[in-house]
């Protein structure tokens, strides 16, 4: 702490004595002047006892304490609401206060997460409002949910780091920002695993932007004299156009108007099958793809590994994530569209973490936990995990997020000595 920083207050306290300040039941601080060392007195005068009796509050850093400030009308406007109606907040209020924390931490823009410090926090904020707050009101969306959610955090989710903390090679958008910047991206070694990965992830747009930059689409023009030529591009443009026609059930409301979204899982699930057989089709058509292999045999093999991939074949669902995170996110949007975070997530982050690691990904530590506290509606063990890894100020706002969990009743029991709930407790500790 800067020692120009004026005191608030100064209370005579003598050496050997000590001073209880009191906030509140179980709120208190207790100090006492400690003696250092005996200053040198002068000649014939007793030598005077040196001590420390001067309190420094820790001092947060200006990307903390612009979040905290930038987060407070929020939380104070939801705080107002719940004194004066007595209840639980609604999903409705619970949405806005998750969607203006999530805009201030999380920011989309020029202003990144990163700016402000608070990345890991960021994806666990809006991880935890995709389940506890968006995904209860579209009940069977978080497959969907979990696409853009590891879009927007992509930088935090997919960037391998040492065990000291220090970046160890590129996220997913950089190594996508990579390929394009190369003089012939198809011809880098990073280039297919990079496609099937974002298949694998939904993540279409980013996927077809790359299989534009096929050398193939060049040769289109002499594929009407090359039969073996004019097979591959075929199945270059009927894997496009089958990326872009995937149906998607109940997505975030922003998301591009042209793709193909239903809000029925009955007329979502026969839309799909309609979609996966015609995956099928194309990837059975022996003749067509004997053509394409004698054209181009590395690209059709990649091909043919992109459309199982879309068929949600286990094997290269695996072999195209890098994590034990992605491994669920795919298995949960080409296999489970369904899922449920209640009943059926915890298996498939057990499933997942069997067959992958966390590539180095250090928030991936941290979120295993969560999302098997999440999986077992233990609230208990979600907070534990939090409250070790993240910050106070972390706890204090992500407490009223659990409002609507199916356990949040402990959370309003009044802890002993302590004058408070655990609601209130993680904003006392912030103050």
């Amino acid at each position: 702490m800067d020692d120009a920083v004026a005191p608030i207050t100064q209370i005579p306290c003598a050496t050997g004595h000590r001073l209880q300040i009191s906030w509140g039941p179980g709120n208190s601080l207790l100090a006492c002047p400690l003696e250092t060392e005996t200053s040198q007195g002068s000649a014939g005068h007793a030598e005077t006892p040196q001590t420390i009796s001067s309190i420094r509050w820790g001092v947060l850093p200006a990307s903390s304490r612009r979040v905290a400030y930038d987060c407070l009308p929020a939380f104070k406007a939801l705080q107002t609401s719940m004194q004066h109606g007595g209840s639980p907040p609604s999903l409705q209020q619970l949405q806005q206060y998750a969607s203006s924390i999530s805009g201030v931490i999380a920011p989309q823009g020029p202003l990144q997460a990163e700016e402000y410090g608070q990345p890991q926090e960021a994806a666990t904020w809006d991880f935890l409002s995709l389940i506890y707050v968006y995904q209860p009101a579209t009940e069977g969306s978080l497959a969907e949910g979990m696409v853009q959610w590891m879009q927007k955090h992509a930088r935090v989710l997919t960037t391998p780091s040492t065990p000291e903390g220090r970046v160890a090679g590129p996220s997913l958008p950089e190594e996508v920002e990579q390929l394009h910047s190369a003089e012939s991206a198809a011809s880098e070694p990073s280039y297919w695993p990079v496609v099937h990965r974002l298949v694998a992830l939904g993540w279409l747009e980013d996927a077809v932007g790359l299989l534009g930059l096929q050398p193939v689409w060049w040769h289109a023009s002499a594929a009407d004299r090359n039969e073996n030529m004019r097979a591959l591009v075929s199945i270059l443009e009927s894997a496009v156009l089958l990326l872009r026609r995937m149906p998607h059930f109940r997505p975030p409301v922003d998301v591009d108007p042209s793709l193909q979204t239903f809000d029925d899982l009955q007329a979502f699930m026969d839309q799909r099958s309609i979609w996966q057989r015609q995956v099928r089709e194309l990837r059975q058509d022996q003749q067509l793809w004997a053509a394409a292999v004698a054209a181009d045999r590395a690209t059709a093999e990649a091909m043919h590994k992109l459309l199982s991939i879309l068929e949600g074949s286990e094997q290269s669902l695996k072999a195209a994530a890098c994590t034990w995170l992605e491994l669920m996110a795919a298995q949960a949007l080409h296999k489970f569209p369904g899922l449920k975070a209640e009943s059926e997530l915890a298996t498939l982050v057990t499933r997942s973490m069997q067959e992958k690691d966390n590539g180095s990904i250090e928030l991936l530590l941290v979120l295993d936990s969560i999302l098997q506290a999440v999986g077992l509606q233990d609230v208990q063990g979600l907070l534990q995990t939090c409250s070790a890894s993240f910050s106070r100020w972390f706890m204090a706002h992500v407490t009223p997020l659990l409002g609507r969990h199916p356990a949040a009743t402990v959370m309003a029991r009044a802890l002993e000595h302590f004058g408070s709930d655990q609601v209130r407790a993680g904003a006392y500790h912030v103050c």
